[in-house]
């Protein structure tokens, strides 16, 4: 793959291989970067209570010492979560330009996003991602789009009679 090429232009018989391409050198990245072990570690820290799932355990010479894990860490990040997810996140398009086309897409726009927010669990999602971002330092969301959703009696009614 030439790399001023841009993978999704591929033509479909090398998309696949050039998104392995990406993959292949994002965790060789991690890996490099000493990433890949922060985060196992950080998780590790993070889950350890359902880990050892609170199991009292014993040490010491002669196994005088008995173990309890107490995850100070979780209570901390969780604390820490709560704060910064006490008010939900507002999301509001507004339009760069001021011509009505720009107006409609706006109000499109806002509507989408309502829609996600009440029927996709927009505020579980984000909620889940900021976890991710407090334990592992990155976090994301991603939402599709089905183009074949809705009422099939729409797109029917739609589709040109040569289809």
């Amino acid at each position: 793959m030439n790399r001023e090429t841009y993978f999704a232009s591929l033509p479909d018989n090398e998309i696949c291989e050039a998104m392995m391409e990406k993959v292949d050198a994002y965790y060789t990245f991690l890996q490099r970067s000493g990433l890949m072990q922060l985060w196992k570690n950080s998780y590790k820290a993070y889950y350890n209570s359902e880990i050892v799932s609170g199991e009292i355990t014993a040490s010491g010479a002669q196994n005088e010492y008995r173990n309890l894990n107490v995850n100070h860490l979780r209570s901390v990040l969780t604390n820490l979560k709560s704060m910064i997810a006490q008010q939900m996140i507002v999301f509001d398009a507004k339009a760069t330009n001021t011509d009505v086309k720009s107006a409609e897409q706006t109000i499109l726009a806002n509507s989408l996003l309502d829609y996600y927010i009440k029927e996709k669990e927009l505020p579980e999602n984000v909620d889940d991602a900021l976890e991710s971002a407090i334990v592992i330092s990155e976090g994301w969301l991603c939402s599709t789009w089905n183009v074949q959703g809705g009422d099939l009696r729409i797109q029917q009614r739609n589709r040109s009679p040569d289809l």
